[in-house]
């Protein structure tokens, strides 16, 4: 997320039950959109029984937390803060990569992960955003929401690796 937005933009998730895979980006152009699309996310995971949801990190967390706040659904919430795995908390504190740190594209591409982009970044995706927003050009929209779903699959491909390993 760009933090010079002042809100999130775009969540992407994949939702993986059973042999079925989904992809889910739901995008707000601006900070009054951005409960809309909290709220387009609750109901994808509402469809659940008992979802885990993995992230990467603390972001996700701080950003359902402040949500939480406002939200009409806290029962919802609370449920997938008790559900929420961070998964960089396990490499922490259980692994040991080859690489240079813990960041989720030098592990993600140590585990085969590929970006459409080679300067796909966090950073670059902040360029993007204000590109996006100084000329409203869908074709840096589209960037950003490839970008959040190899993102997406880069923590899929590292939490596969993880349970295969815990499993051993």
């Amino acid at each position: 997320s760009d933090p010079y937005a002042g809100f999130v933009y775009l969540i992407g998730i994949i939702v993986c039950d059973g042999n079925q895979e989904d992809r889910y980006s739901f995008w707000a152009d601006t900070r009054e959109e951005e409960s809309k699309i909290f709220e387009q996310f609750l109901a994808v995971y509402s469809r659940y029984e008992a979802p885990v949801v993995f992230c990467y990190g603390a972001y996700e967390r701080t950003f359902l937390q402040r949500m939480r706040r406002n939200s009409p659904c806290i029962e919802i919430v609370d449920r997938l803060l008790a559900s929420l795995v961070n998964v960089l908390s396990i490499i922490y504190s259980h692994f040991y990569f080859p690489t240079h740190s813990n960041g989720l594209k030098q592990i993600g591409r140590l585990l085969g992960a590929t970006w459409h982009d080679d300067k796909s970044s966090g950073i670059q995706s902040i360029a993007w955003h204000l590109f996006w927003g100084n000329t409203g050009d869908e074709h840096w929209k589209d960037k950003l929401i490839t970008y959040n779903i190899e993102d997406c699959l880069a923590l899929q491909n590292v939490t596969c690796f993880l349970r295969t390993a815990c499993s051993d």
